[in-house]
Formats: C-alpha cells, structure tokens, sequence
C-alpha cells in the first residue's frame, strides 16, 4: 500500500497523509516528528497504521509501540514494547553500564544491589537509536501516547535529543489535550522539524464514501447520509452505528437510529452481542499490559476477532483493533469480575510491578499481601529510575496497608510524600503528611514536620515553613541526625525570606555543629556544603576544603532537598565566585538528571542559578530553554518558588531583548509574587536585575528607585561576599551619573577592599570600572584611563561578555572625553562585538550610540560641529535635501559645507565617507 491508495482507503484525510508523506521525507535533513492529536475514534490510529505502513514500504527500520491505560503506572512499560523483537544482542553490545541497564529496565535482569540510573537506562537506548538509524531511516512511531508511561517518555525523550544529523522520524498520535503544552519526546527536536496537526471532523461526503467502501453497498444513500450526520465526523462511531444496523437491521423511514449519545455506550453494546466466554477472555485481555491467548481458550477469541475487535497474531499475542474497545471491555465489567480477573493475573504475574498492581486491583480495602507487594514495587521502580512510579506506588501501598500495623501506614505515606515533593507533586504532599500528622508523636510526627515544613518552601508562603520546622525540632532533642537537615531547612529559609541574617548563620553552625557528632554517613556532606555556602554569603570566603570533604561524603543515596544538595551548592558557589563556564556545565547535567528521574520539584532551583549564569555568560539560548522549562513547571505544578524563578528568567530575557515595558511588568508581577510567597531575598534579585535594565537605558534614576531598598539593608562594614551583592556595582555606577560622588565612594570603597580581600576577580574588576567613571566624573581622565583598562584585562579570561563589554564602553567613553578618537573607536567597537555576541540588545543599542558620538574618520582632522553632524548624516546615506531639512539649512549650505568636509578628510565621494564611518 502507498499514500496515494490511502488516500482512497482513508477518505477526506489527504492532508494529513501529505503532512504523513513530508515527515518521512524529511529524515533526510536529521529528525524529524509529527504529532496528531484528535478526540476518541476520530481516526488517529488508522492515519498511524498507515503512516507505519508506509514507512516500512519505504525501507524504514519501525520501532513502534501502543501503550495502554494499564500500563501508564508501570515503569519503562512503553521501553519495553518500542524494543520488543530487538535482538538480544544488540542490547549486549552496549557498553556495560548501560548493558546492564537496559537489561534491568526490559525486566531480563534483576536490579541487584546497585539501582540502574534512568539516566544510564536513556543513553543506552540513545545509543541503541542511533545504531539502528546508522543503517538507514528509522521510525519511532507511538500511538496513544498520553498512555506512555513517565520513565519511557523520559527515555526517549533524551534518546532523540541525541540524534541529531540521523534519519529519524518520530509518529506519535494521542488524546486532544487543551493548550499548546509540548508532548513528551516533541520537546527534543527542533520546533522548525516538527508538525502538529489537529485532526478534526471527517467530512460527510468522505464519511459516506468511507461507510460505502467498508460495508460494500449494505449502507448506502439516505441511510448512509443519516449516520454520517449523527457520528459528527467520528468515523470510529459512524462504523459502530452501522455494525449495529448489520446486526440489528435497518430502521424504518421516519424511525430514530438507536444511538446513544456516548460512543462508549456504542461499543458497550456491541459487546453485549457476544458470549459470556468471549466477553471473560477479554476482560482478561483489556486488564493486562500485554495480553497472549495462551491462557485462555483458543475458541473463547473467535467470535471477537470475527467481530474486528481484536487481532490474535501467529504467536499468541492479542491485540485489540482499537484502544477505545480495550477500555470499553474494562469499563463494561463489574467491579467483582474486574477484582476476580486481577486477582487470577497476579497469580500468573512474574514481574514484580505487574503482580503488586494486580494485586491492590484484586482487593478491597486494606490487605497486607497487597501493601508489601506495592512496596517492594516501588522499591524496583526507584531501582530503575522511575521516581514518579515509585511515588503512586508508595502512595498505593499506604493506602492499601492495614491499620494494625499503625508504623508501616504511617512510614509507607511519608515515603510516598517525600518522593511527590521531589517529583514538585506539592498538592499531593500537602495531602498526604496533613492525612496522617493528627495524633502522631514523636520521631514520626517530625518526620511529617519536616516535610511539610520543606513543601512549604517550594509551594507555601515561605516564612510559614519556620514554625513548622521549630515543632519539627522538638521531636528531635535526643536525634542529632534528624535535627541536623531541619537546622539547615531552617537556615535556607530564614535567608530565601530575608529575614534575620544572625538566623541564618546560627541554624546553619547548628546544623553542622550536629552532624559532625554523628559522622559521615549522616547528614554531615549537606550540612557542610550549607556551612560553607552560609559563610560565604556572609563575606567569610569560598571554603574550599568544606566544599570538597562534603562533595566527596555525598552518596546519593538518602533523601535530600535540591537546595541542601551538596553538589547544586558548590556549582552554585563557584559559578557566582568565577568559574561560570564549569557550573553551568554541572546545573545543565543536574537539570537533565533531574528531568530523567522525573525528580521535576528539583528543576526550578537548579534552573534559576542555571538561567542567571548562562543569561551572564552570554549564552541566552541557554537562559531562554531554561526559562521555558521553569515555566512549564510552574504551569504543570505550581508553587511559589517556581513563580518566581520563571518570573524572575523572564525579566532577564525581556531586559535583555530590548523588550522593556514587558520586563517591567514582568519585574513588578514578580515582585509581587514573591512579596505573597515571603520570598524576601528574591525581591532584591528581581528588583537588580530592573536596574540594571534601567542602568542600560541611561535613566540613572529610576535604575536607583530599583536598586535603593537594597543598599538599604546593607552595613558597609560588615559586608558580604561582594559576588551575593551582584547589584552593588550598578548602584554605584547611577549614583556616579547622578552625582552623588560622596556616597557613591563609601559603597565603592568597601566593596573593592572586600573584593580584593577574599580574592573575587570579577567584583574587583567590575569595581575598577566603577573607580573609572568616579576619576572620569572627578575629572581625572589619565586615572580613569588606566582604572578602566585593567578592569578590562581582568575580566577578559572570566567568560562575562556584558560585563567585558560595559569596560570596553566606559574606556571608550573616558578616551572620547580625553580626544583620543581612534582608540575611543576600537574600545566601543570592541563593546559592541561583545554586547552582540551576548545578544544584550539594550547595551548594543547604547554601544552605537557612542560610536555615533565619536564619529571622526580621520586622524588630526579638525571638523566644526556643524561640518561633523553633516558629515555624518552623508555617512548614513542621508541626501542632500534630506540632510537640508534636518539641519534647517539651504541645500546649497549643504553642498558648501560638504565640499569643504570632503577636502579636509580627503575623500572625494559619498562612498568614501561611509567607509571611514565606524
């Protein structure tokens, strides 16, 4: 079969095959997806077959699979269908951690002692994809893909990632969902190679040629034509409407066809036509992730695939021919027939995540088998990576737990609390903690504190997180090891709320003060990195020796919050101290690991560092993904931190493109946000990054309004580490403008001793452009010259550009003003190349502004300010009466004047001036 024949089989769906037929020619220019979405039955797994078909007629390798509702909880249930007949030993001539791995994730191996990462488990599929695409076009085609579970969405997801320059097409087809939210694996290629499509209503003219064509004249004429109109373009319903007629026989001329309203209701009584038998065996089919007829009898299918409702392949495999007959034949059931066919299933289950899921679906109420198989299901899907498995799981297991085991309940809901938190699931920890806290006491009742102490962090008004943590210490009096992360919950939130500095410093000693009577093995890697980060926020320096004991004490194994994270922390330390190039590195890495363990809570803490450094390293690219992820986050989930966090990336993005008035409301909405939330610190970031924009605009005022309550809070002479005052410069630079050189000195002063003091190279850099403007504004050019180039040499190796380029600017500016035109002229062009390759639009702009300003082609030539501005407009390619008008002068003024221009520059031409034009 090829399109042009689908184009007849599948009537008034031309467009789509071409859209089809594009895809998979365009495999030749690297991946490549289209994504169909429509409502049940509208023909989306027919448009797939199709496309499927004729990919394999082309000579594509297809790795397909059609997940189920069944499956969507069990992890890598879709990985294993996609790989399913893939030869065992491709999968052994992986690499070996990620042969393992895979071997692990498709259920041939145990995970043993050692979990397989979902991160191993995503490279060796990547690295399988493109091994099969190495020998020609590939296909992966998933049909119903909002039933693909989590961990198999993530792994192709990164797999595709990493195809990049291969043959490769991804089909995916599901459910309409409202909004434009990416579907998963469509985030991975490039939106330009990628096609969305909408499949809406079937015209009635193809509906009638299509009924025609499959019931071979039995429906035709009016009667073809009255079940058209009633199915609304629905051909999966149009076909059920006349199986019924088949079945049942025509209705008379005036008689109402019996049609309900709900197609469900269509297919239900379709499947009342058949056998008792026959309707047990697929009940049996539709409960299990991947149905065989072996275990049932052979003849108990016959009438059911004679019926087109499933297709019993040569090795036993049943398949239904629509996913809507798979969920009416579930739904259609009892709930005791639907508990008798799990429970039979998870006798004959031999996977551990299918018997559990059996098992809970088999019982009602609590029942202690059921909850230990849960448990252990969780402990397997955590294994391979699928936190968020693990998580419904754990919560199943809870619920399923008898209350004569009071511990277990209660531990089982807080392992399932902790990993939602990590998933950023927030309501669902709310739920859960606040189910069981009423009459805990004790190390239990703590427990649940702390949690909800740390989900009011990321989803809560912030300084509400501070009384629950303080209850949360009075359990742990006698536990040091408990009551060390809650000092430091409580040291991170006193600081995210701007409350209290001497609280800070105080639960952060405590914290490690504590964890240093355990010794390693506790909390001691986090409570050092805190220390150390703490410490450094208050102008004690980078402890390099904490950071790397805490760095090489971490584990990974326990529970630990992003932000108490050993490893987050030290990127964020020395990415804010110098070393941008090396953090963003990790926060990129940990971001995707964070991603693949569906561990999404972690991903705007991490993003909001990740952003601001890329956004300073000059690699807005990089901000804006980031900034479209945090966002994504903040839509799906919620919670105040990922508010703003997006807000916040988006004022930096909209500064950055020029887009000023939507940055300003960005930053006010954001200020706002967090103000509700009580995330006092971030008001200071928000509001510095205003500033700045406004600093960049040449309005030194309103940059101060902005940058004013900050420096309130500030004591100069107990000044911290100068990286965490990252708007202090920018103040310093509009109090200058303004004219306030006395104050603007007695910030600069204590900044730049800080900075030399703990060895900050960029802040001392940065402070030597401010020194520039106060010697320029003071009249001392020769001190501001050589202020500004060294600030210059010193940022050079950071990787700043906007900061490097702001130097260029200002020495540019100092050498205007002290009329050495030509080096004015390479110090701002050296400006704006570096305000370009950092795509800082509003700093570009200001660039060729001055190098507007410095306009003179030649050296020692000596133009009046008339003949200058004459000039220059004829260097823009102004005519002469052009040029007339906007001076208000005759034209033959004009023509005098530009004679005399042209003699003194030695040129002789209009063109020739444009070239000495910068």
């Amino acid at each position: 079969m090829n399109f042009n024949d689908g184009v007849t089989v599948i009537s008034g769906r031309s467009d789509e095959l071409r859209a089809a037929a594009r895809m998979l020619d365009g495999v030749g220019d690297g991946p490549c997806a289209l994504f169909v979405e429509g409502e049940p039955g509208i023909g989306k797994t027919t448009l797939f077959d199709a496309t499927v078909t004729e990919a394999r007629e082309r000579g594509f390798r297809v790795l397909r699979c059609r997940p189920s509702q069944s499956e969507v909880r069990l992890s890598h249930a879709g990985l294993i269908e996609l790989l399913d007949g893939v030869d065992e030993g491709a999968v052994d001539a992986l690499p070996v951690p990620q042969r393992r791995a895979m071997r692990v994730a498709l259920r041939w191996d145990e995970p043993g002692d050692i979990p397989a990462e979902q991160q191993t488990i995503c490279a060796a599929l990547a690295t399988m994809l493109r091994a099969k695409a190495g020998f020609g076009p590939l296909l992966v085609a998933i049909d119903d893909l909002h039933w693909l579970d989590d961990s198999s969405a993530q792994a192709l997801e990164y797999a595709v990632r990493r195809l990049e320059g291969l043959p490769v097409a991804v089909l995916a087809a599901a459910r309409s969902t409202e909004g434009n939210r990416p579907r998963p694996t469509e985030r991975a290629i490039s939106p330009v190679r990628v096609e969305r499509m909408i499949l809406g209503p079937l015209p009635e003219i193809d509906m009638g040629q299509m009924l025609a064509d499959r019931f071979e004249g039995r429906i035709t004429g009016r009667l073809a034509h009255r079940v058209a109109g009633l199915a609304r373009g629905n051909p999966f319903t149009a076909l059920e409407i006349c199986r019924g007629i088949e079945a049942h026989g025509a209705p008379t001329e005036g008689e109402a066809l019996p049609v309900p309203s709900d197609i469900q209701d269509v297919i239900a009584r379709r499947l009342g036509d058949l056998s008792a038998a026959t309707r047990a065996a697929l009940l049996e089919a539709a409960s299990t992730a991947k149905p065989t007829s072996s275990p049932l009898d052979p003849l108990s299918l016959v009438s059911a695939e004679q019926a087109g409702i499933v297709r019993v392949a040569p090795d036993g495999e049943v398949d239904f021919v629509h996913p809507l007959y798979q969920s009416a034949v579930y739904s259609a059931a009892s709930l005791a027939e639907r508990r008798a066919v799990h429970a039979r299933l998870a006798e004959r289950s031999t996977e551990i995540e299918e018997r559990a899921r059996h098992l809970a679906l088999s019982v009602d109420g609590p029942n202690a088998d059921a909850a230990d198989a849960l448990n252990l299901a969780a402990e397997a899907a955590e294994s391979r990576g699928a936190l968020d498995v693990a998580a419904n799981l754990l919560e199943r297991s809870w619920k399923t737990t008898p209350p004569d085991r009071p511990e277990a309940v209660v531990d089982r809901a807080l392992l399932a609390a902790e990993r939602f938190l990590r998933c950023g699931v927030l309501p669902e920890v709310d739920r859960i903690v606040n189910a069981v806290l009423p009459g805990l006491t004790g190390h239990l009742r703590g427990r649940a504190l702390r949690l909800l102490g740390e989900n009011h962090i990321w989803g809560a008004t912030l300084p509400e997180a501070i009384p629950i943590f303080e209850e949360a210490l009075l359990c742990f009096e006698d536990d040091p090891a408990s009551a060390a992360p809650i000092h430091l919950g409580l040291s991170f939130t006193y600081f995210q709320a701007g409350l209290d500095p001497g609280a800070v410093m105080q639960h952060a000693s405590l914290g490690l003060a504590k964890a240093e009577s355990v010794g390693p093995g506790g909390p001691l890697a986090e409570a050092l990195a805190v220390r150390a980060t703490v410490g450094w926020l208050f102008g004690e320096g980078v402890d390099h020796d904490a950071i790397r004991r805490s760095v090489e004490l971490d584990d990974g194994r326990r529970f630990v919050p992003v932000h108490l994270r050993p490893g987050p922390l030290r990127a964020t330390l020395i990415g804010y101290t110098g070393e941008v190039a090396e953090a963003i590195e990790y926060l990129e890495r940990e971001i995707d690991r964070s991603r693949l363990l569906g561990a999404m809570g972690d991903i705007p803490f991490l993003g909001l560092h990740l952003a601001t450094m890329a956004s300073w390293h000059g690699d807005l690219a990089l901000t804006r993904r980031t900034g479209v992820e945090v966002a994504r986050i903040m839509e799906e989930f919620g919670g105040g931190f990922a508010q703003v966090s997006g807000h916040l990336i988006q004022v930096t993005l909209f500064a950055c493109d020029g887009d000023v008035e939507a940055a300003r409301a960005a930053g006010i909405e954001a200020i706002g946000i967090a103000m509700e939330k009580g995330v006092g610190y971030s008001v200071a970031w928000i509001a510095g990054a205003l500033g700045k924009m406004e600093l960049s605009l040449g309005d030194h005022e309103a940059a101060l309004r902005w940058l004013e309550p900050g420096l309130a809070n500030i004591m100069v002479e107990q000044l911290p580490d100068p990286a965490a005052l990252f708007y202090f410069p920018d103040a310093i630079e509009a109090l200058i403008a303004r004219g306030d050189l006395v104050r603007a000195r007695s910030l600069l002063d204590p900044y730049e001793e800080k900075s030399i003091s703990v060895g900050r190279t960029w802040t001392r850099a940065v402070s030597r452009r401010c020194r520039a403007l106060l010697h320029s504004a003071l009249g001392e050019m020769e001190e501001a010259a050589a202020e500004a180039a060294m600030s210059i040499a010193e940022l050079q190796p950071e990787g700043l550009p906007v900061e490097l380029g702001r130097s260029y600017l200002v020495l540019g500016q100092i050498e205007r003003r002290r009329r050495q035109r030509s080096a004015a002229r390479r110090a701002l062009e050296e400006a704006l190349t570096q305000f370009q390759a950092a795509g800082a639009r509003i700093w570009e702009a200001k660039a060729r502004e001055e190098l507007d300003r410095s306009w003179s082609p030649r050296e020692g030539a000596t133009l009046t300010s008339s003949e200058e501005q004459m000039a220059r407009l004829a260097a823009e390619g102004r005519t002469n009466p052009e040029i007339a008008a906007r001076m208000v002068v005759s034209r033959r003024t004009v023509e005098a004047t530009l004679s005399r221009v042209y003699k003194k520059l030695g040129v002789r031409s209009r063109t020739e001036l444009a070239r000495l034009r910068p």
